[in-house]
């Protein structure tokens, strides 16, 4: 697709099998120096449930502020395509890293045009000094939850809670302490396990039980918001499960709007 800046970007979709009139949709955006096919998995759960999934690739983020607002314009521009395309009637957006900061922007950039934003989930964000600025003061009380995983460096220690702080509503947190950044993406399994293990010696990947666990819970609560039967018992239950074995911490609480 190309973008409003004249970018041209790569995207997926994911169609459900048996499709209705009114859709559930999920937009992907990953993270710094990343790309789409890191969100592919997820994104074919979301379709075999039933609901429409959206994977996008953003421009290069080395322009700054400049590239930041660029792709915040575009996943606005991608949403309003896919609402107007599959008549997309509730939409989730998920972001990881960097994504989560351009999801959380666009989010309330769209609420203000009318579009039904009906949940947020950040994969270990990174937020902007823009970030902390502006979403405090625009968005509008929706669901969030964010999955978070041990503060370090790649997360700039975990500095997305200063903005889930400073919203006006309350948010779901959920740290898994023995995790590492890049364990937010679908998991490598298979004949990318070189791959997997040169990122385990950077420190941006720790294991495929952690990489499960943030799929699970992201995967949970994406059906309690997207109108799934019994789900929304099924996210707080599997929050709990995950609290008696010592796999997460969790805080707060979803919005219903």
């Amino acid at each position: 697709r190309t973008l409003p800046c004249g970018s041209n970007v790569g995207y997926t979709v994911y169609l459900p099998v048996l499709r209705q009139q009114f859709i559930a949709l999920v937009l992907f955006v990953h993270g710094f120096s990343r790309d789409r096919t890191k969100h592919l998995g997820a994104a074919q759960r979301i379709a075999e449930e039933g609901f429409a999934a959206l994977v996008v690739d953003m421009k290069s983020l080395l322009g700054g502020t400049k590239s930041q607002v660029q792709n915040i314009e575009g996943v606005v521009s991608h949403v309003h395509w896919a609402y107007e395309q599959y008549n997309a009637q509730r939409i989730a957006l998920v972001g990881h890293s960097a994504g989560g900061a351009v999801c959380l922007e666009a989010a309330w950039r769209l609420q203000a045009t009318g579009v039904p934003i009906v949940a947020i989930g950040l994969l270990d964000a990174v937020p902007w000094p823009r970030t902390l600025e502006e979403v405090p003061r625009h968005l509008l009380p929706v669901p969030v939850c964010s999955l978070r995983t041990a503060p370090s460096k790649w997360n700039r220690f975990g500095q997305i809670r200063e903005v889930l702080r400073a919203l006006a509503f309350p948010t779901q947190d959920v740290l898994v302490p023995s995790s590492a950044h890049n364990d937010g993406e679908s998991p490598l399994e298979g004949p990318n396990r070189v791959w997997r293990h040169v990122q385990t010696w950077l420190g941006v990947v720790s294991s495929l039980d952690n990489q499960r666990t943030i799929q699970t819970v992201l995967h949970q609560f994406l059906r309690s918001v997207l109108d799934t039967p019994s789900a929304p018992g099924s996210f707080q239950g599997a929050l709990r499960a995950l609290q008696l074995q010592g796999l997460a911490i969790v805080s707060g609480s979803l919005t219903v709007p």
